[in-house]
């Protein structure tokens, strides 16, 4: 299996057909077929269910089409750092970040950096920090900006700033004083729609008075409980600037805690025993010197 091989088949995977692709590489049908037909007796499998005018991709062809944007994207990074290794201030930085952190932080941290490095690119991916830390461990990104909890032996680890996390809810149906924070015993029995990482410092939170939260709906994301919030099913816990900034709704209000425990932390992540290009060292070191 050859890098030829893989664009010329994910040009046919988006076009829909060979005729469509071979139009968009200028090249003609006939080879086009002739190296799917290779690539299929390399593999052993059929990745095309060919129609009369278009085609469609098989399982196995679903799997390739998904690894071989990521194969490329390896490809097009190692290449980018061979040229960049004795270039000091050009190339791009490939950054993986949860949304909230790739809204708040990351704006800010390269207005500075732009300052000396006017000529470097970003290229920037957005997941849950599962998806960032699967991101760095195949090489497509260079840095991760994720949220703990995650096993940090094989990386680097600079943790930023902690954010305190806040209750988000509906005043249409609940009440609370909006000029003090909320105390756990406000709400011990009222319905909780928890984004899941934050589950274990709510129920430490909790405990502390004795209680057990009454977690209604879990979620790895921040939407959804702000969707179920905003629908008067429950009480919604949410960072407080990831709300402020990305999610705010007006009929919606938030209350931070009085409780110290609730409070979230991130971090930015790299491999360890990874080349960096200067590019990136020197971006790492604009996040600490903002951060110390």
């Amino acid at each position: 299996m050859h890098i030829n091989q893989i664009q010329a088949f994910l040009a046919i995977a988006q076009a829909g057909s060979i005729n469509k692709a071979a139009q968009q590489l200028h090249i003609t049908q006939a080879p086009l077929s002739r190296q799917m037909q290779a690539l299929e007796d390399d593999l052993g499998v059929k990745l095309f269910i060919r129609g009369n005018k278009e085609i469609q991709l098989t399982d196995e062809g679903h799997i390739l089409a998904e690894r071989g944007h990521e194969i490329l994207e390896l490809v097009n990074n190692t290449r980018q750092e061979i040229i960049n290794f004795s270039k000091s201030a050009t190339g791009t930085i490939n950054i993986g970040s949860v949304p909230t952190i790739g809204a708040l932080v990351i704006p800010n941290i390269i207005i500075n950096y732009k300052k000396n490095h006017p000529h470097v690119q970003f290229k920037v991916w957005e997941g849950e920090s599962l998806r960032i830390i699967e991101l760095l461990e195949k090489g497509i990104i260079d840095i991760g900006f994720i949220r703990p909890p995650f096993k940090d032996n094989d990386y680097n680890v600079f943790n930023l700033q902690d954010e305190p996390l806040c209750l988000v809810y509906n005043n249409r149906f609940f009440t609370f004083d909006e000029n003090s924070p909320v105390d756990i015993s406000a709400i011990h029995d009222q319905p909780i729609l928890c984004i899941q990482k934050y589950l274990p410092v709510l129920q430490q939170a909790y405990a502390e008075y004795g209680y057990t939260p009454h977690i209604f709906c879990q979620s790895d994301t921040i939407l959804p409980v702000l969707a179920w919030a905003k629908a008067g099913l429950g009480l919604a816990i949410a960072p407080l600037n990831a709300y402020q900034t990305i999610a705010k709704d007006s009929e919606l209000s938030a209350l931070t805690f009085d409780n110290h425990l609730l409070t979230t932390g991130s971090a930015v992540i790299s491999k360890k025993n990874r080349y960096l290009s200067n590019i990136c060292k020197d971006f790492i070191e604009e996040i600490t010197q903002k951060n110390r």
